[in-house]
C-alpha cells in the first residue's frame, strides 16, 4: 500500500496517470499546474496501519489493524475515484491504473491475512 503511494493510481480520460503523491502535493499536466489536496496524504494510514498491525502489535490487536487498514484502503481507492467520475460529469471518465489495483490486491491481502490470524489463534 505504501508503495502504490508513488505509482499511478488513477488514469484520466487515458490522457495522465496521476498517483495518490501527485494527487497530494499537485501535477503539471500540458503545461498547467493543479494544486493538489492534502487530504490525499490518507492513502498512506492503511499502509501504516498494516505495517503497525504486523510488526508492532501482537496477536488479535494486529489483526484487527490490518482488517481495518485492508478494508480503509479499499474504501479510498473506491470512494475517491466514484466520487471523482461524479464530479466530472460523465465528460471524463477516472480509471484504474497499476497502482490502483496493487492498492486493491495489498488490501484484500490484509484483510485475508487479519481473519486467518484470527481464526488460527482461537
Amino acid at each position: 500500500m505504501l508503495v502504490s503511494f508513488f505509482l499511478p493510481l488513477y488514469g484520466i480520460a487515458g490522457i495522465v496517470s496521476i498517483s495518490a503523491m501527485q494527487m497530494t502535493f499537485g501535477i503539471t499536466v500540458m503545461g498547467s499546474h493543479l494544486d493538489g489536496e492534502f487530504m490525499n496524504i490518507l492513502f498512506l494510514v492503511p499502509g501504516i496501519l498494516c505495517l503497525l498491525g504486523v510488526f508492532v502489535l501482537k496477536e488479535k490487536q494486529g489483526n484487527i489493524l490490518n482488517i481495518i487498514g485492508g478494508i480503509g484502503a479499499l474504501l479510498l481507492v473506491f470512494v475517491i475515484s466514484g466520487q471523482a467520475n461524479a464530479e466530472m460529469g460523465g465528460y471524463v471518465s477516472v480509471s484504474f491504473e497499476l497502482g490502483a489495483w496493487l492498492y486493491i490486491l495489498a488490501g484484500i491481502a490484509s484483510i485475508a491475512v487479519g481473519v486467518l490470524d484470527m481464526i488460527k489463534s482461537k
